[in-house]
């Protein structure tokens, strides 16, 4: 999941001589720490874990170098994660990265669609056995529409929808064990949905493609969705 494209934000890197911004955009899911290399030099944040990535560093190429390698690590056990050779000239790199304890994990959305929105997710599921999700718009508790069903957890997973809420501030979006009236992370249903719509457009646009990770909690804590793409 490594390429190269043009910035939206170029305006934020000031540009001289031979200075190569580098973006890295996704999410680190694993427990470790990850450090950024580019040959000698080291961006200035490590990467963290269980956490949203969203950092941007410029290294210059020195006299007559051409090529420089980037490298992604883990910072305890110095495992590499990725590498992606760099090349003079280049206006600028971007790196999609989503990284767990497996390893990373591949993001292959569908073409977008201009006539529906395409919502992604990766629904973490790491405490209890796991299980497949329903992903369900519901009013007062009662189910209005399915947007997906049986979901799998750890991987990610796609659906379009042109759903528009009648009233957004009562209807919900709600994760549900699948096949079950449960919600997916806690028996609690509070704990399980979203007050609002976060995961696509609720006034009439369309052609959008929104990539999200689902966390949840056994304990007190709620759902969450990061968007990650």
């Amino acid at each position: 999941m490594v390429f190269a494209a043009c910035s939206k934000n170029e305006s934020e890197f000031l540009y001289k001589g031979d200075m190569l911004p580098v973006a890295i955009k996704g999410y680190n899911g694993s427990s470790e720490e990850l450090v950024v290399k580019i040959d000698t030099f080291k961006f200035k944040f490590d990467l963290p874990p269980q956490q949203a990535l969203n950092q941007s560093d410029a290294y210059t190429f020195i006299e007559d170098r051409t090529t420089a390698l980037l490298t992604i690590t883990e910072k305890t056990s110095g495992k590499l994660v990725l590498e992606r050779q760099l090349k003079k000239g280049e206006k600028n790199v971007a790196i999609n990265l989503f990284y767990t304890n497996d390893g990373i994990v591949e993001y292959n959305p569908p073409p977008v669609n201009p006539n529906a929105n395409i919502v992604g997710v990766f629904i973490t599921k790491n405490v209890q056995t796991i299980i497949n999700a329903d992903i369900a718009v519901t009013l007062s508790g009662n189910v209005i529409k399915y947007l997906a069903k049986d979901v799998p957890p750890n991987q990610w997973f796609f659906f379009e929808t042109d759903y528009i809420p009648a009233v957004p501030a009562t209807e919900r979006i709600a994760f549900r064990r699948a096949g079950t009236t449960l919600g997916y992370y806690q028996d609690a249903s509070a704990r399980n949905i979203f007050s609002n719509f976060p995961l696509f457009p609720v006034d009439g646009t369309k052609g959008e493609l929104r990539s999200y990770i689902i966390t949840g909690s056994t304990g007190v804590k709620n759902i969450a969705a990061t968007r990650v793409f």
